[in-house]
């Protein structure tokens, strides 16, 4: 149980790229913080968390994945981001996947599932390739199912998911 904060132009609090792997990222509070993967790290798995103002990549993004070896993927689950604020455009994915848009491969795309997003726009999507799914479309086929888009939280919810994160 950790509680992250990262500086407004960091672009993520847990910094694990460049081959690093198979860290278990769980139960941590992160503000302005996001999942990041590149430059060849994998098995890196983020769960039970709470991101409040996601930045990944200065982007505002929970997560991005970059290109996996098939088997080797990063996992993102049972969390809760909330995009916005921050000078955040509105409409932005809430993950960032590269593949093949018209065919995506599932042995190296990550592991997502029920998560819950916050947004302005109480939407969820994702980008593949850098083009976007909506949630139906991409959870017709098979990916990121349970996940679900809301309206903003209030920050007293915000601070209250924080507490509860912490066990305080």
């Amino acid at each position: 149980h950790n509680f992250f904060i990262c500086n407004y132009g960091s672009d993520i609090c847990i910094d694990n790229d460049d081959g690093s792997a198979y860290y278990k990222l769980h139960n941590n509070f992160e503000v302005y913080g996001g999942h990041k993967s590149d430059f060849g790290g994998h098995n890196k798995f983020t769960y039970d968390s709470v991101v409040a103002y996601a930045q990944d990549y200065d982007q505002g993004l929970c997560g991005g994945f970059n290109y996996a070896v098939p088997g080797f993927v990063d996992g993102y689950w049972n969390n809760t981001c909330i995009q916005g604020d921050v000078g955040i455009p509105v409409n932005k994915p809430y993950f960032n996947l590269e593949g093949n848009f018209t065919n995506p491969d599932p042995s190296v795309i990550g592991i997502m599932h029920d998560n819950r997003v916050y947004n302005p726009t109480a939407s969820l999507y994702v980008t593949v390739d850098d083009q976007p799914y909506n949630d139906a479309d991409w959870q017709a086929k098979g990916f990121d199912l349970g996940s679900k888009a809301y309206p903003m939280p209030s920050e007293d919810e915000i601070i209250a998911w924080g507490k509860a994160i912490l066990g305080m």
